[in-house]
């Protein structure tokens, strides 16, 4: 009974991470409003009714760069914090070195897995967003700005692409992966902190793709044993997504996206495999 309730207290503390990151950015809303709604000239020009100050916040916040600041801060922040944590809890004895790990197989394994994912994402959730119109609209409306600066537009790339990624890693693979290995075998453990990455971007399309690729990065990380080897997947994936948009198949029966999003599948599949591969040959090499 003693081991039982030990076990449950690792997978609690496993959630801890994920509670203090969504306690930071929280917390880091109060000096970017301030700054935002302060300093950068708004104070003469709130509306005078409450009803219309309101509606025009929540435009603000979720319409313009401000919604970018509180997140790049929060990234920052939270990054700082978790890249620290998982240097104390960490035993680097166990790492491989980057430089064995990325052979010209594995490179080219990662890349079909990136290019695979985002095809076979991309189209089969085209083929839901008919089915749930209202969902992908409140998706879309998260990830548009239309009222930011070109300053806004490339804080959000840089973000995306590069802080993000180092933060979500150290958090989700680095530290959650961390606790809730010791509390569950690999495969269930990289599924719980799969799915605490996913719940953390908070809307249900994001939340769903961001669990699919959270087990894709939680086994690359197990198997590569090395943080920055994920690191470089998870930017490499946003930034496929960021500067290669990938366009809808214009006059297109369903078939036609389930064909790419099987080909996608496939594709990611196979760098899997070419990925696994080298891995293990690199094992027995050693």
């Amino acid at each position: 009974m003693k081991r039982f309730f030990h076990k449950v207290g690792q997978i609690l503390f496993s959630c801890l991470p994920i509670l203090i990151t969504i306690g930071i950015q929280v917390a880091v809303t109060i000096p970017v409003t301030v700054y935002y709604f302060w300093f950068l000239g708004y104070k003469g020009k709130l509306p005078t009714t409450g009803q219309n100050m309101y509606q025009w916040l929540i435009h603000m916040m979720t319409h313009s760069d401000y919604a970018i600041y509180v997140t790049a801060v929060w990234g920052l922040v939270s990054l700082t914090l978790f890249c620290i944590w998982y240097r104390r809890v960490h035993n680097y004895k166990e790492d491989y070195p980057v430089k064995r790990t990325l052979t010209p197989y594995s490179v080219g394994g990662l890349i079909l897995m990136v290019v695979g994912l985002q095809l076979s994402i991309n189209y089969f959730y085209s083929i839901l967003e008919p089915l749930m119109p209202g969902i992908f609209e409140k998706y879309n409306d998260v990830l548009s700005f239309p009222d930011s600066t070109p300053v806004g537009y490339a804080v959000l790339i840089i973000y995306g692409v590069i802080v993000a990624p180092i933060h979500e890693e150290f958090l989700n693979r680095g530290v959650t992966l961390h606790y809730a290995n010791k509390a569950m075998p690999f495969w269930l453990a990289n599924l719980f902190q799969a799915l605490l990455f996913g719940l953390l971007h908070m809307n249900l399309v994001q939340s769903s793709y961001a669990f699919l690729v959270g087990i894709v990065i939680g086994y690359i990380y197990h198997t590569a044993k090395n943080i920055w080897i994920p690191i470089f997947f998870h930017m490499a994936f946003n930034l496929f997504g960021t500067m290669v948009p990938l366009m809808p198949l214009k006059n297109s029966t369903t078939s036609a996206y389930v064909l790419v999003g099987v080909i996608g599948l496939t594709v990611a599949i196979s760098g899997c495999i070419l990925y696994r591969t080298s891995i293990r040959i690199q094992e027995g090499a050693m």
